[in-house]
């Protein structure tokens, strides 16, 4: 079977794995480095050896995939699978020797190329679900060593970042070629992680009995918080998800979460920490400042644990603590801009379509004060997106001018906020207004544009295609 010129080998049953593992066995010399000058049967003898070291690493983890996949049908029978694994077990050591000779080779450029391969075969890989992708990743790191996590690494997957090990002396183009399967696979993954993610908030919304508006309240129950990441540096962010709790008159009990606090959660359940109830509505965490030491002492004592221990329990409070008051700080500003956005809405004389001059009106904008909001994420160049982006702005055909009216408070600390009260040119589809505000009014006249279309009332000239939602 051909694939992309070159020769794969394809096993359908576990008794052809011991032929599929000698085609691939191949017998690179031992090359030293070669005086090149002249020399050409030396360069192609290192380019077949590189060759040769791309595609038996392609073959190889090819063939480790299709057993898996063979052993997986033995799955409902222990007998059955642990039969099946002992007829492979030869043929997959042999597999794992040649990945592990082809990977420390002697000579650099052949090294190179099948780590390149083994990149690049292992995250192409069509995974069924986030823990597989996880894997392949993890097999990078440890055991190959080919990356690395590290804080600052040029390397962005999710929230973890990483760097090659130096070890490997890859050349930029090598990078360059590497880079393309890493972002591939990093937009994957993120699509597997939010899709098992929604599958698993959805079951633990399940679970709940109350809403976490209720338990504020001072209701009892289980209930899911929706806890926002929060971004402490530049470049750094604490982790956001969903949270289950249990509620009752004296404590609130983590239960289980999903997202990116869900490691963190599991940490607390399996320490059995808690909150107390009433401490939930402080405006501060407890155990802060000079509190904490009598804190510590006294979770040492009543739960006879070490100093150490109650200072890690303490802390992961603290942590659940904070989870909760992001949550509610998050709730309340929704809140607060659901109220604002229907009495910007309520005050507005004019409608969307009118301000933009639409629905059959030739161009021309009508005068008054217009209610626009953005339908769906509003993502700016450089800043971070904007989940519920709504204002008013005001026409005036004298002047030919929009005004910039009413911004709501969750968008004050923003250069939208900083522009509140000010008068633009209107012409030039709003190309002389500065950003955000001009690129924002060209993203909600387009869907104004597009709701004209369907609505057949005259739409005029096709605007800027809105903003990426």
């Amino acid at each position: 079977m051909k694939n992309g010129g070159k020769k794969t080998v394809v096993i359908t049953d576990i008794s052809q794995l011991g032929e599929a593992v000698k085609a691939i066995s191949i017998k690179i010399p031992e090359l030293k480095a070669p005086d090149l000058a002249g020399v050409e049967g030396d360069v192609d003898a290192l380019a077949n050896a590189m060759k040769a070291a791309r595609e038996g690493v392609s073959n190889a983890l090819a063939i480790k995939r299709q057993t898996d996949g063979l052993l997986a049908k033995f799955a409902g029978d222990k007998d059955k699978l642990k039969a099946a694994k002992l007829q492979v077990a030869t043929s997959l050591a042999g597999i794992e020797q040649f990945l592990t000779d082809i990977l420390g080779h002697g000579h650099t450029l052949v090294k190179q190329a099948a780590a390149i391969a083994y990149i690049q075969a292992s995250l192409s890989v069509d995974f069924k679900n986030e823990r597989e992708a996880h894997a392949a990743l993890y097999d990078l790191e440890n055991p190959r060593g080919i990356m690395a996590p590290v804080k600052d690494g040029p390397i962005l997957i999710g929230y973890k970042r990483y760097s090659l090990d130096p070890k490997w002396k890859f050349q930029p183009e090598d990078v360059a070629d590497i880079s393309v399967a890493i972002d591939q696979f990093a937009t994957r993954l993120q699509k597997l992680v939010k899709d098992q993610r929604q599958l698993d908030g959805a079951i633990l919304e399940k679970r709940a009995t109350i809403s976490f508006e209720d338990m504020l309240a001072g209701d009892n129950g289980t209930c899911v918080i929706d806890v926002p990441p929060e971004q402490i540096r530049n470049d750094q962010w604490l982790g956001g998800g969903k949270l289950l709790v249990e509620a009752n008159s004296q404590n609130v009990t983590p239960v289980a979460a999903v997202g990116s606090i869900e490691r963190v959660v599991a940490e607390m359940i399996s320490r059995r920490v808690k909150v107390l109830r009433h401490q939930i509505d402080w405006a501060f965490a407890p155990a802060s400042g000079k509190s904490f030491e009598k804190v510590r002492y006294a979770v040492a004592c009543q739960l006879r644990i070490s100093d150490d221990d109650a200072e890690i329990w303490v802390n992961k409070m603290k942590s659940l603590w904070h989870m909760i008051d992001r949550a509610r700080k998050e709730a309340e500003v929704k809140i607060r801009a659901a109220a604002q956005k229907e009495g910007m809405r309520a005050e507005a004389t004019i409608t969307p379509a009118q301000f933009f001059g639409l629905n059959g009106a030739n161009g021309v904008p009508q005068e008054g004060l217009a209610f626009l909001e953005f339908m769906g994420v509003f993502r700016t160049n450089g800043q971070q997106p904007i989940y519920d982006l709504f204002f008013t702005c005001a026409y005036s055909q004298e002047s030919d001018t929009v005004k910039l009216v009413g911004v709501p408070d969750h968008l004050q600390n923003t250069e939208l906020g900083e522009m509140q009260g000010r008068e633009f040119p209107a012409d030039n589809n709003y190309r002389d207004i500065p950003e955000p505000l001009g690129r924002m009014l060209r993203a909600i006249r387009g869907k104004a544009d597009q709701t004209a279309h369907i609505e057949g009332d005259g739409a005029q000239e096709p605007a800027e295609a809105p903003a990426q939602a």
